[in-house]
């Protein structure tokens, strides 16, 4: 698993200031995340390095750093697209809570993925991976957009 840092997610912090913190109440609220961490108190990695790649090029100051890291406590794998395709509803409704439910239980295969976790143990700092790499990441996120797209969310 590869991390850009370890701590709350972007969007999280995002959330809060922007009074969206109703997507991760809605995301943490909903029967199908029990036993899972919350997306409040989580730290966020990604499964696959150029997807982290891809966020940390776009989310994160050009400083950014990757590191390798081992997942503790409980662990969860969501489409991060689906975060933002919440929000998007501006208000929690009942097309929102069919995309939270899909957070937790995948029906559909998505590529762009998130790893929650109750901690995160660091083994090393990692190089970045190269433009190829972040192309690859993006055209990930793209096929999750189309994805969600189609199903109407």
């Amino acid at each position: 698993m590869i991390a850009a840092g370890a701590g709350p997610s972007s969007f999280a912090v995002r959330a809060q200031a922007t009074g969206n913190g109703w997507v991760d109440q809605l995301l943490d609220g909903r029967p199908s995340a029990n036993g899972k961490p919350t997306r409040v108190s989580s730290v966020y990695c990604c499964p696959d390095i150029r997807c982290c790649a891809r966020y940390a090029e776009s989310d994160l100051p050009p400083t950014y750093r990757l590191y390798e890291v081992l997942p503790r406590g409980r662990v969860h794998v969501a489409p991060m697209i689906l975060v933002n395709r919440i929000a998007r509803r501006k208000a929690p409704d009942g097309i929102a809570e069919e995309i939270a439910d899909e957070y937790w239980i995948c029906r559909h295969p998505w590529r762009y993925l998130e790893l929650l976790a109750d901690s995160l143990e660091v083994v090393r700092e990692v190089a970045r991976p190269d433009s190829m790499s972040v192309l690859f990441g993006d055209a990930c996120m793209q096929d999750d957009l189309d994805r969600a797209v189609r199903l109407r969310w």
